[in-house]
């Protein structure tokens, strides 16, 4: 199967389900508190370590969803669990509102440089991805931090972050390091204001 632009936009449609989690996790925390909350998450977690194990050992398709697995990923971890990681991770570590942001700069900033780099991009950034999809993915962040966040210059680092090392991140999984990365950042220049 070759891959196109319909395959990528129908697996960048499923970082929307960061925003489910996300929203599920803020209920459940106001409800019953950080534990139980992070408790949840990391039923999720396991469940999809255990669908993930099914994929890759026993070569389980799952319905629907192996059709959008890229060809690189057929053999490694999917990136929903790297995703799912960050998720964790970063609920674990930084406040709510940079989380919010950097979270949200990861599913829809690298959702529209994935679609702009396939569809517009020609100009090669560091030669690894397009000028095009980075310059998009950074407009994105941007407009993402001011919605979310009052500083600008915690939302231009978190920008900044978030674009270059979902740009430069070849052999680690994006999904886990942007939004690590980005919320890092975001959280120590909330420390200084």
């Amino acid at each position: 199967m070759k891959w196109s632009y319909f395959s990528e936009l129908g697996r960048k449609s499923f970082h929307l389900l960061i925003i489910v989690v996300l929203i599920s996790y803020y209920y459940i925390e106001k409800a019953y508190g950080k534990q139980a909350a992070m408790f949840c998450l990391l039923i999720v977690f396991f469940i999809f370590l255990f669908i993930e194990y099914l994929r890759l050992e026993y070569n389980w398709k799952i319905p629907f969803f192996w059709r959008i697995i890229r060809p690189e990923e057929k053999g490694k971890l999917l990136g929903s669990f790297y995703t799912l990681c960050g998720i964790i991770i970063a609920l674990a570590v930084f406040d709510f509102r940079i989380v919010l942001t950097a979270l949200l700069m990861c599913a829809f900033g690298d959702s529209t440089a994935a679609i702009i780099r396939i569809k517009f991009g020609k100009r090669r950034f560091f030669h690894i991805k397009s000028l095009e999809g980075t310059g998009a993915e950074l407009v994105v962040n941007l407009v993402i931090g001011f919605f979310v966040l009052s500083n600008a210059y915690q939302i231009i680092a978190m920008a900044l972050t978030s674009a270059l090392v979902e740009t430069l991140s070849i052999k680690i999984n994006d999904n886990l390091t942007a939004p690590l990365f980005a919320g890092a950042v975001g959280q120590i220049i909330a420390f200084f204001i």
